[in-house]
């Protein structure tokens, strides 16, 4: 029988399409605009030919949020290493939408979006359990075991990749156990996103992005 699994991480990453913002300007607006508690950010400055994938703007807080910021995405975290409740969720979506406020007044654009959930289970040798659900492979020796799994999927009427991924893991560093995870993004070069858009895409891969999808995912082997 597949375990419990307890929520511990939700992001969403918007992938930029057009508008900027500097490192320095965007902490300032989201210490003013949004309610992710208290931080000390960490800001990288551009210098020529810096690749666009890297970040600017790194923010951890005291609240278990964490945001980067690069001129191709930027993502909002919110990662709690005991899980999360209906109430930490319920602030992450909020943040989201206060965040997408924030950065319209500087007319930042999406050509694209990304919803994941993490998940874990704390027990000894998750890789034994893994391998009887998927595959039977030899336990003799085994000291890992990783499933990947990517679907095409229709969310809120846009086509994306629906990933699975199990694995043998530690968690809050010092438990072993079974780290697992879902993913749902938006597949490139189906026109802009506007804010409620990413808010409706959001909202449905919250429905789809649960433990329960993974049991079921396990239990179908």
């Amino acid at each position: 029988m597949f375990p419990n699994l307890t929520t511990y991480a939700n992001q969403v990453a918007l992938y930029i399409n057009s508008g900027k913002i500097m490192a320095d300007e965007l902490s300032v607006a989201c210490r003013k605009g949004m309610k992710i508690g208290a931080y000390t950010p960490t800001l990288l400055p551009d210098f020529p030919g810096m690749p666009d994938e890297i970040p600017r703007l790194q923010i951890q807080t005291d609240k278990g949020f964490q945001l980067t910021m690069s001129p191709a995405r930027i993502d909002l975290t919110l990662d709690l290493a005991f899980g999360l409740e209906k109430a930490d969720d319920d602030l992450f979506f909020e943040n989201l939408s206060l965040l997408l406020d924030v950065l319209k007044d500087y007319g930042v654009s999406y050509s694209r979006a990304g919803a994941l959930r993490r998940f874990y289970c704390v027990m000894n040798k998750p890789e034994l359990l893994m391998s009887e659900c998927f595959g039977n492979a030899k336990s003799d020796g085994l000291s890992d075991f990783t499933v990947n799994a990517v679907y095409n999927a229709t969310v809120s009427g846009l086509n994306c990749k629906d990933v699975y991924s199990l694995s043998s893991g530690i968690i809050r560093g010092v438990e072993p156990g079974l780290v697992a995870m879902r993913d749902l993004n938006v597949n490139p070069e189906q026109g802009l996103m506007t804010p409620g858009k990413l808010i409706e895409f959001v909202q449905a891969a919250s429905v789809l992005l649960t433990d329960e999808s993974i049991v079921g995912f396990a239990g179908a082997r």
